[in-house]
């Protein structure tokens, strides 16, 4: 059990750490927890049917049509976020880091898709009890960039930001 001191030292290297990033990775890493903490709340406090309107345009057709290799910028946004994930424990869960990747790119102008799905899980191999299994990613150019998977879920809704719309995480008027 980690102490007092221990717990304290791990915040001061943190600290060193930001510190010693520079001023846009900075920035970066203060959207990343802002928009990380307005999901977790978004997810574990709000009904899905009010912040999933939050999440882009609904699409129903899940294909890339001009795959692409993700930017520097989409790589970057996506590091910034797993480090503030892992920093903070590992918190967050694929559905909350996909959506603030989806946010912090759409701020960027990079059209993104964030896509959910599922798949049936065996508890055993002998027994024949299933349960569901739910997971999100999201895909910048056909390209997984945040929730890496095997290729076993089956999406079965994809949220899209166009790079003519910029989301709104917090649902009012710029």
């Amino acid at each position: 059990m980690p102490t007092f001191v221990s717990s304290c030292k791990n915040y001061v290297r943190l600290t060193h750490r930001f510190l010693q990033l520079s001023a846009r990775h900075r920035w970066w890493s203060l959207e990343a927890l802002c928009l990380l903490s307005l999901a977790w709340l978004y997810v574990r406090v709000l009904p899905y049917r009010w912040w999933s309107k939050r999440l882009g345009t609904l699409q129903c057709d899940m294909t890339t049509a001009t795959p692409h290799p993700p930017d520097s910028t989409t790589l970057q946004v996506c590091k910034r976020l797993m480090t503030i994930n892992h920093c903070l424990g590992g918190r967050f869960t694929c559905l909350m880091m996909a959506m603030a990747a989806h946010w912090m790119l759409g701020r960027r102008r990079i059209a993104s898709r964030l896509l959910l799905g599922t798949r049936i899980v065996s508890k055993t191999a002998t027994e024949p009890d299933h349960t569901l299994a739910a997971h999100a990613w999201l895909t910048v150019g056909g390209h997984i960039v945040m929730g890496h998977h095997d290729d076993h879920f089956t999406p079965i809704a994809c949220f899209m930001h166009t790079v003519a719309e910029e989301p709104k995480p917090h649902g009012g008027k710029r």
